[in-house]
Order: C-alpha cells, then structure tokens, then sequence
C-alpha cells in the first residue's frame, strides 16, 4: 500500500512542480517542491532492489539490481529527449502518465 501512495505523491509534486514552473513562482519555491518529490523516491529504490533481487534469484544480486539500474537510465534518457521535441506542454501529459503508469504496478508489490 505504501508504494501506492508514493507513487501518487510523486505523480501530484510533478504536477505542481509544472503548475510552480508556469506561473513563473520563485526559485526557492520550486526547488522545495522538486527536494520533496525526491524524497519519497529513496524508498521506492529499496523496496525495488530488493524486488530485482528476489526476481533475478539465481543470478547475483548486483547483477540483477545493475540490470534494472541499466534500464532505468537508457529509459529516462530516452524520455529526457522525447520530452525536448514534443514541446512543454504535451511534456507535463508524458510524465504525468509515466508517473500514472508506476502506480499501477505498485498494486502487484
């Protein structure tokens, strides 16, 4: 249940991190609410760790986190470059339904 909710805190601070960065709000001000989205992500890389680990089992354990490490990079630096072609609006609509998408697996953990 608590992956649930942090993925549904994640999804509303980038909404407001958006909404913040549009109305043209101060510095210190955003940067507050982007720390605060990052802090509920520190748990989120535990509890998947240790996911990978049990998932990949007869493979090491570094091995497999390095998989999903991999893959969590090559992934966000493809959506990094999308978001810069497909302009600032159509990018709130991608990353919010990629922050969308992580709640539903968080049902299944």
């Amino acid at each position: 249940m608590a992956m649930f909710f942090q993925a549904v805190i994640v999804s509303g601070f980038v909404l407001v991190t958006y909404l913040l960065l549009h109305v043209e709000a101060p510095v210190w001000v955003v940067i507050t609410i982007i720390m605060l989205a990052g802090a509920p992500m520190s748990t989120i890389s535990v509890s998947s760790y240790q996911f990978a680990a049990e998932v990949t089992y007869p493979v090491e354990e570094v091995f497999g986190v390095g998989i999903m490490n991999t893959f969590n990079k090559l992934f966000t630096f493809s959506i990094v470059l999308i978001d810069t072609f497909i302009g600032p609006d159509l990018a709130l609509i991608l990353w919010m339904c990629l922050s969308i998408l992580g709640v539903i697996p968080s049902f299944f953990v």
